[in-house]
């Protein structure tokens, strides 16, 4: 498999040959907390619990980010994690697809339990997964759809 320093020098290939400042970037790993220029940033460990994609050793993170007063969850390619079930957020970017991240059901449950103020459903190809999982969620959770 792909080791988690082989993906970071790849990132950071990309960005220099996009010409991006490379002074500009700043890692972060599983759980640690910084803050950048007054925004807050912690890595939450993103992983597959009963699948081979994303084992937790590669130590992959989603993002959680607090900006003007507000936090932003970016899960990342991930199951309904033990370190993402202590995360309180705003907005939520879950992923719903199934294949290498939770399920519409599974995220559905995590976010009705959550109750973030806004959610938006990444990672998945077809509108009626997107579908099922809005049906599924309270109808007071307010979603941001893409399609």
């Amino acid at each position: 498999g792909i080791k988690s320093e082989e993906v970071v020098s790849k990132a950071f290939d990309m960005v220099r040959e996009n010409k991006f400042p490379v002074q500009d970037l700043h890692g972060i790993s599983p759980l640690q907390t910084e803050n950048y220029a007054g925004v807050k940033c912690q890595g939450i460990p993103a992983y597959n619990m009963d699948k081979p994609y994303h084992p937790k050793n590669n130590n992959w993170i989603g993002y959680l980010v607090e900006l003007d007063g507000k936090t932003y969850y970016a899960m990342g390619d991930t199951d309904v994690t033990f370190e993402a079930k202590t995360v309180d957020a705003d907005v939520v970017f879950v992923p719903i697809g199934g294949k290498y991240t939770m399920d519409a059901a599974e995220a559905a449950a995590f976010i009705n339990e959550k109750q973030p103020g806004l959610v938006v459903p990444i990672h998945f190809g077809d509108t009626e997964v997107g579908d099922s999982f809005v049906k599924m969620l309270r109808p007071e959770i307010e979603v941001y759809r893409f399609w």
